[in-house]
């Protein structure tokens, strides 16, 4: 190979091994500084909007499924990252209201399913 491509080689991956680092310090910036509460509180609203046996979605159900996907990554990972960084008594805060969520999504989900029942009789 001639010398010159092959220092271009070697200057191209060390470029990219600092552009990787950096990458995953804003990743981990960004995600300090999401809030695990503010994120359970998005994905009640649009449980809202979703189970509300009163009116309609407002939203297109791929619609409501792939923010609910989104924000269930953010939570995981903002969950991860205090896990990592050992912010134990945040992370406990957070585990709760993240359970707190879960249990009140089963339960409304059980309560339309029955709601649906109900009105296909």
């Amino acid at each position: 190979m001639n010398p010159t491509d092959q220092a271009r080689k070697e200057a191209r991956k060390k470029e990219l091994k600092k552009n990787k680092k950096q990458r995953l310090l804003v990743r981990t910036a960004v995600l300090k500084n999401k809030d695990a509460g503010q994120i359970i509180q998005e994905l009640d609203k649009l449980d809202e909007i979703e189970y509300n046996p009163m009116e309609a979605p407002s939203l297109a159900e791929k619609v409501l499924k792939d923010k609910r996907k989104k924000l269930k990554e953010t939570l995981d990972r903002v969950m991860r990252l205090y896990v990592s960084l050992i912010f134990t008594f945040d992370w406990f805060n957070m585990a709760r209201l993240a359970s707190e969520y879960l249990a009140f999504i089963i339960n409304i989900f059980s309560i339309a399913a029955k709601r649906r029942s109900n009105l296909l009789e």
